[in-house]
């Protein structure tokens, strides 16, 4: 993820398209929801929370594990996925950003 504040609350954005999320074309600005500059890459089909860190080398960054639940199946092929990271500062909510959408095959 971008850097953030350290403490920032960062929100990962799991989805299955980066075309549309709940009807709606993506990629999709978030500057008439109050986060100027910000532009939502991916659908939020899964959202995941956590704090960035707060000293050292991870002052200001983030990670999260995600595993499948058992008993998932994937295409054998890869199953396209797609993901981006968001950050607000708890302090300043005018303080936000984000990183570019990613996409990647689970396998």
């Amino acid at each position: 993820m971008s850097e953030a504040p350290p403490g920032a609350v960062a929100v990962l954005m799991l989805g299955a398209s980066n075309a549309a999320y709940q009807g709606i074309a993506l990629p999709l600005p978030l500057d008439p929801f109050g986060f100027g500059g910000i532009t939502l890459w991916t659908s939020a089909d899964i959202t995941l929370l956590t704090v960035a860190g707060t000293s050292g080398v991870d002052a200001g960054y983030a990670e999260l594990n995600v595993s499948l639940p058992p008993g998932r199946i994937i295409d054998y092929s890869g199953t396209p996925f797609y993901a981006q990271w968001l950050w607000f500062d708890p302090t300043n909510f005018g303080n936000h950003g984000s990183t570019a959408g990613q996409r990647f095959r689970l396998q």
